[in-house]
């Protein structure tokens, strides 16, 4: 789920947008995680560059970045694989890889996702 840190360049650019382009390939989500919620679903921006993500499982043994990555897998209609927290295991704050997935494709699934709710 979580590996070593990112190395700042493959980060690049991350805080401009809540989404943007990886450097190798896939994008880049900054989040702000909240656990113990209702329900896990988006909750629209936090600030100006993170989108927020309410989850319902406890911060408790990895348990809300667990259902925060099944989330974001189910979606953004990707293999639970493809996601990967880079940044922020043990914050609220997070960076997440998308792996094999573009811009444009995960922006249109967010929003719908977004006007849904």
């Amino acid at each position: 789920m979580s590996g070593p840190p990112a190395p700042d360049a493959f980060c690049v650019d991350v805080a401009k947008s809540f989404v943007t382009t990886a450097k190798d390939s896939g994008v880049l989500l900054k989040l702000r995680v909240s656990p113990g919620a209702a329900k896990t679903a988006f909750a629209g921006l936090y600030g100006d560059s993170a989108l927020k993500l309410r989850v319902a499982a406890p911060p408790e043994n990895g348990r809300a970045n667990a259902a925060a990555s099944d989330f974001l897998a189910e979606a953004l209609d990707v293999g639970r694989n493809r996601v990967e927290i880079l940044r922020g295991a043990a914050s609220g704050d997070k960076v997440v890889l998308i792996q094999d997935s573009t811009l444009d494709a995960v922006e249109v699934r967010i929003l719908r996702t977004l006007d849904e709710r």
